[in-house]
């Protein structure tokens, strides 16, 4: 919760809350707008008046306001009939293999390199150019080297 936030949930003037505080409602503005850090001094005695419903850590910055923590639901990974030998299974159980876990690694490493060369074959107008580029007027820095 922000300052100004639990501030006005206790119904509470920026010049009563700074009376409570000791300092001007100037000061609780500027804290409410982040446009001045306060003290660790006035940063505790905050987080005290709020009951630790405003910490000092946030006012500090030294902790993150705002992270959504609204649990997110998986899809669910579809289904793959894979055809394997009742003796082939048997083995890589055997083995300690376990067989749907070498697929579904499997399935990913070739779906990268494809995704990898579709990507390449998109962009490879700008490959070439940028090699003709440098073909044509060297590398930028040419110049610099010292080998």
């Amino acid at each position: 919760m922000t300052l100004k936030e639990w501030r006005k949930a206790n119904k509470l003037t920026q010049s009563d809350f700074g009376k409570m505080l000791g300092t001007t409602p100037a000061f609780v503005s500027q804290l409410e707008t982040g446009h001045r850090s306060p003290s660790a001094t006035y940063a505790k005695k905050i987080e005290k008046m709020t009951n630790g419903e405003v910490t000092a850590a946030e006012l500090l910055g030294i902790v993150s306001t705002g992270v959504n923590e609204t649990p997110r639901e998986f899809e669910h990974a579809a289904t793959l009939q894979i055809d394997l030998s009742e003796d082939d299974l048997k083995d890589a159980a055997r083995f300690g293999l376990d067989a749907k876990e070498i697929a579904r690694r499997a399935v990913e490493e070739k779906l990268k390199q494809a995704r990898l060369k579709a990507w390449v074959a998109e962009n490879q107008a700008a490959f070439d150019a940028h090699a003709k580029d440098v073909e044509e007027n060297g590398l930028w820095s040419e110049e610099l080297r010292q080998f």
